[in-house]
């Protein structure tokens, strides 16, 4: 399945300001052949080069158009709409009556697959025969261990995520309807189409879609109370640290919250190192969990009211705990081995001289270039990701170089003064036309 059918680059709109570079946490966005462009096999979808592009270089997929075609031919479809949709419509039965009148025949909460999904984390707790256990509600750390740390697969909740634990629940009531998604997030359109959740969910899309496409009809309502259900503690799960916060306490798992890629990868490492037991780690790849979803990050929310508006709406003493689930929510997930050349020593080294790091003072591991160390970067170029001369401070100390050598050998008398009139420099010809050339002037007046 590839990425670039998720995330399209647009190049014509880019600038080359290499943002995506700099913010792609797997180093799967690249610059070569001067322009950006994502190794899909790399990408976890997380959506942070989409989020980060000022210049709308980015275009995500867009299944809007096979939506309202469901609609116009009369066919039963019921929208499952991701609870960060407080961050955009704070009142649900708005939100309902809208997308109802455009042809929908349910729009239901997906904190109800959520309450699920919280009971079987629960019974995991319970039994206690997993070391760690990961959350596996984020489809883009999901695809970051499958693909980098395939030997923690074994860490990961066997449980499918809320969406796809929402669509086996819708089918169970309408087995002919078509299941669409109300989504923060990029890497859910990835998931609804891996074979594993197939049959689950038919469609994405994206909250600013959606309210683009019923901007004209959105009206001012007086405030309502949502719908209440068993398990509603659940519409937590966007938020951070909204998952541990739906589960009764565990005797045998610390329950702890980590967001950001960067932040998981450090957690990663540790079990890999085997210096953690008896954890639940809830993960999220976006900071602000999905309510800072990549979706939600181009047009106009306010993600602190979809935290208020979901906290006003749930009963934080009625805990899930474990029980008996409906239908199997059981995932299996597999180490993907993605193919990474290796490189010698010596390789590495002649391309750092290659790049003009020729000595400690000319590495400058300032990130700028979209890698943490030169080293990296060079690694990079090796593996035919990074184009060598993107290098900001190499760039500056040349145009500073080229400087020195016009202003040394200009016919022209150059003379440079401090705020106080006296010299801090004077070229060569200035010193020949004023007689000293066998004078330091600097710090006359």
């Amino acid at each position: 399945m590839s990425t670039g059918h998720f995330i399209r680059l647009e190049e014509a709109q880019c600038h080359n300001c290499m943002r995506c570079v700099r913010a792609c946490p797997t180093n799967a966005m690249t610059y070569i052949h001067q322009m950006p462009a994502i190794v899909e096999e790399e990408c976890i979808l997380c959506g942070r080069c989409y989020s980060v592009c000022p210049h709308d270089a980015k275009e995500v997929l867009s299944e809007l158009g096979r939506v309202k075609k469901w609609l116009n031919d009369g066919e039963e479809v019921i929208l499952s709409a991701a609870p960060s949709f407080a961050a955009v419509w704070p009142q649900l039965n708005d939100l309902i009556a809208l997308l109802k009148a455009r042809g929908f025949s349910e729009v239901e909460e997906t904190a109800r697959g959520a309450a699920l999904v919280s009971r079987a984390y629960a019974n995991l707790a319970e039994k206690g025969e997993m070391k760690n256990i990961i959350s596996t509600a984020c489809p883009a750390i999901n695809n970051l261990i499958e693909k980098e740390y395939g030997d923690l697969t074994q860490y990961m909740a066997p449980v499918v995520s809320p969406l796809i634990a929402h669509g086996r629940l819708i089918r169970e009531k309408h087995p002919h309807a078509k299941v669409i998604f109300l989504s923060p997030c990029i890497a859910k359109y990835k998931e609804i189409q891996d074979a594993r959740f197939a049959g689950a969910v038919d469609a994405c899309i994206s909250m600013e879609e959606v309210l683009n496409w019923v901007e004209s009809s959105l009206k001012e309502e007086e405030k309502t109370a949502w719908e209440n259900f068993n398990g509603s503690i659940s519409r937590l799960y966007p938020t951070p640290g909204g998952i541990i916060a739906t589960m009764e306490k565990s005797e045998k798992y610390h329950y702890v919250n980590v967001e950001g890629v960067p932040r998981i990868r450090k957690v990663l490492e540790a079990m890999r190192d085997g210096t953690l037991s008896g954890y639940f780690f809830e993960v999220s790849a976006c900071e602000g969990s999905c309510i800072g979803g990549p979706l939600l990050s181009h047009f106009k929310h306010n993600e602190w009211l979809g935290q208020s508006v979901i906290r006003d709406n749930v009963d934080v003493q009625k805990r899930i705990g474990p029980g008996e689930l409906p239908f199997s929510l059981d995932a299996t997930w597999k180490a993907e081995h993605i193919y990474r050349p290796v490189h010698t020593e010596e390789e590495i080294q002649d391309e750092l001289i290659v790049m003009g790091k020729t000595s400690a003072d000319k590495i400058h591991d300032c990130g700028a270039c979209g890698y943490e160390t030169c080293r990296a970067k060079a690694i990079a170029v090796l593996d035919g990701k990074a184009d060598p001369k993107i290098c900001l401070p190499g760039a500056l100390e040349r145009a500073e170089s080229l400087s020195n050598v016009v202003i040394e050998n200009t016919p022209n008398g150059i003379v440079v003064l401090d705020k106080d009139l006296n010299v801090r420099e004077m070229n060569p010809s200035a010193r020949k036309m004023l007689d000293l050339d066998m004078v330091n002037p600097t710090g006359m007046p």
